[in-house]
């Protein structure tokens, strides 16, 4: 499964990263531990820690260029995020 998920990866983001790499994690809003490698660096997770949200999906600037770019390698974000928000009422 690391190996799929690996590929996935560089496939879809553009990462290089290594099986051995792949652990669990505990999302976007872990602060320690169980973090998955490619969101250390992760500019739209930054950006949710430091405005204290949740998702984007309750953004004010929802949805903001970063998050435009990350829709056209992952639609599925967008869909996701649509989704939060009309079960939220905030579109």
């Amino acid at each position: 499964m690391r190996v799929s998920i690996a590929e996935q990866c560089s496939k879809v983001y553009g990462m290089i990263i290594q099986p051995e790499h792949i652990n669990d994690c505990d999302g976007c809003r872990a602060s320690d531990h169980r973090l998955f490698s490619g969101c250390l660096s992760c500019e739209i997770r930054k950006c949710a820690s430091k405005n204290n949200i949740e998702s984007c999906a309750y953004c004010s600037d929802y949805a903001c260029e970063r998050l435009k770019q990350h829709f056209l390698l992952d639609n599925t974000a967008k869909t996701r995020l649509e989704e939060t928000r009309k079960a939220y009422k905030l579109t």
